[in-house]
């Protein structure tokens, strides 16, 4: 399964903010679905016993088989819409100068139907170096 979503453009201000600006998009991701909770993988009354755990690690037993992958790009600039990109904004922040507007675009590519991401509400945090 693939999804996007645009949000919509973001006026920061009415003249261009030349200087440089640390920015990042603050949200969580979630994994629903396809084995990644307790019960998925430990279901009563299973015991201990019946899921081997004497002989798996943690990680051997909630690993995911497959999962979805989540890019966030920051669109910014002195147009609209905005035509530079911050790429990997799910995982980094950037430095950016010379925008008046912003925007988030999202991607999510799920494994499957039994597997999905969600990413919660977002904020787009600037901070300006000292």
């Amino acid at each position: 399964m693939y999804g996007t979503y645009t949000s919509p453009i973001y006026k920061i201000s009415n003249d261009s903010l030349t200087d440089d600006y640390l920015v990042y998009v603050r949200t969580s991701i979630e994994v629903l679905g396809a084995g990644n909770e307790w019960d998925d993988q430990l279901a009563s009354p299973k015991t201990w016993n019946q899921v081997n755990a004497s002989t798996r690690t943690w990680l051997d037993i909630f690993t995911l088989t497959a999962a979805p992958n989540v890019n966030i790009t920051l669109k910014y600039g002195n147009t609209s819409p905005p035509t530079n990109e911050a790429k990997k904004m799910e995982l980094l922040s950037a430095v950016i100068s010379n925008f008046k507007y912003l925007q988030v675009y999202i991607e999510i590519t799920d494994p499957g139907d039994s597997i999905n991401a969600l990413v919660e509400e977002f904020d787009i945090v600037l901070r300006r170096p000292t």
